[in-house]
């Protein structure tokens, strides 16, 4: 029997890509952020909440627990909102097994909302899936009777990878009842923040209630978003559209940066030139590189103020909608900015990078100019020679050149 393992072990050893990767999906594929909203005890002040989103949804909640019915409404409103899941500890280990490994999602997931985020990670990470099993809330030691047969019969060894205990504990259990040895690899998730239900129970009906307001209530709330869909529509497009168009820019400073640098370093190793010429050509790169980045760092800076411009457009506009339907996340721009330490922020960053480079294309300058100026004092001296030679006086008569 092979006894568990941790991942990072898992990882330093031999493995057969091959092979049967069996990948629980939350907490092992994704982060366990989405997972940990099962497991918080139901807050009183949610009942209510909760009762409407299964009605404007069509969710059957009679005789259900409410834990379950929060997971499946969250997950409900997270598709709807379109918020993508985000990465897990064994991402890129499934990545590099995808084209070789027969890879198999085992997860409690059943909701279809909760399937259909999980099929879309996959899709969205190229993740070439053999099979799918959502048992929901069954064992998932059941599903490895056929697993391992079918392994069995391949010759194929298979590694479970799970962040509960539990289920790796079944396998090891039931070792000698299966078709084949399998490898129990334990995934450990972060570890819980303080008031972390709290923050999680907090999360979860946000973005409940932000569905919501986009596909249930009539009236005065209707009202209110199609006044502001327009207006909201028009600053998230400009937005979008100027920050890509930042963004495109400096992508193409850099690899005109880069080719420089290259026809740079080519001269420096072609042993044919002389030093002398090695430092015109750094010299006039360095002037050429200094101009460029400086009118560069300009334009990136009218189009820094045009960023701005549709920042606050859509900040007086999320203000009004958090005010309006009691949001108080709603205000994302804003928000971002609190997160956002100033050194960090785009506005900074760039800035500081193109004023490095421009001090790189300065040194150059420097270096080129001495490299030089040995040279242009010896073309000085021996033009200043010639000219004193070509007007000196003529000798008198019967003087010799003695």
């Amino acid at each position: 029997m092979t006894e568990k393992i941790n991942l990072k072990d898992f990882l330093n050893r031999e493995y057969d890509v091959n092979g049967v990767f069996v990948f629980d999906f939350d907490g092992v594929l994704s982060s366990p952020d989405e997972h940990r909203v099962y497991e918080p005890e139901s807050l009183a002040k949610s009942d209510n909440l909760l009762n409407e989103a299964c009605e404007a949804w069509k969710i059957n909640s009679d005789g259900v627990d409410t834990k379950y019915i929060r997971h499946l409404a969250f997950q409900h409103a997270l598709r709807l909102n379109h918020v993508h899941i985000k990465p897990g500890p064994c991402l890129d280990l499934a990545r590099h097994v995808s084209k070789t490994a027969r890879i198999i999602i085992l997860t409690a997931r059943s909701g279809w909302s909760a399937v259909e985020r999980v099929r879309l990670f996959l899709k969205y990470h190229d993740i070439n899936v053999y099979e799918m099993m959502c048992v929901g809330r069954g064992k998932k030691i059941q599903q490895f009777d056929d697993i391992t047969r079918e392994a069995a019969s391949a010759s194929l060894p298979v590694y479970f990878f799970e962040d509960n205990d539990s289920h790796l504990d079944d396998i090891e259990a039931r070792a000698g009842e299966l078709a084949c040895e399998v490898t129990p690899v334990f995934v450990a998730s972060k570890p819980k923040a303080r008031d972390w239900e709290k923050v999680v129970d907090e999360f979860c009906f946000l973005q409940i209630k932000a569905a919501l307001m986009a596909v249930h209530h009539a009236g005065d709330v209707a009202l209110v978003d199609k006044d502001l869909t327009e207006p909201l529509k028009h600053a998230r497009d400009l937005f979008i559209y100027h920050a890509g168009q930042r963004h495109t820019s400096i992508r193409y400073f850099l690899l005109a940066f880069a080719a420089v640098a290259t026809v740079y370093m080519t001269l420096l190793g072609n042993e044919g030139l002389n030093q002398q010429v090695k430092g015109i050509a750094l010299l006039v790169i360095g002037i050429v590189g200094f101009i460029f980045t400086r009118f560069f760092n300009k334009l990136d800076s009218r189009n820094g103020r045009i960023v701005e411009a549709d920042e606050a457009a859509l900040k007086e506009l999320e203000a009004n909608i958090a005010e309006r339907h009691k949001l108080s996340r709603f205000e994302i721009m804003a928000y971002a900015e609190v997160i956002s330490p100033d050194n960090e922020q785009y506005k900074a960053i760039i800035p500081k990078f193109l004023y490095g480079i421009m001090a790189v294309f300065g040194f150059g300058v420097i270096v080129g100019v001495l490299t030089i100026f040995p040279v242009i004092l010896d073309w000085l001296y021996s033009a200043f020679a010639t000219q004193q030679a070509n007007t000196s006086p003529p000798l008198l008569p019967g003087m010799s050149n003695f």
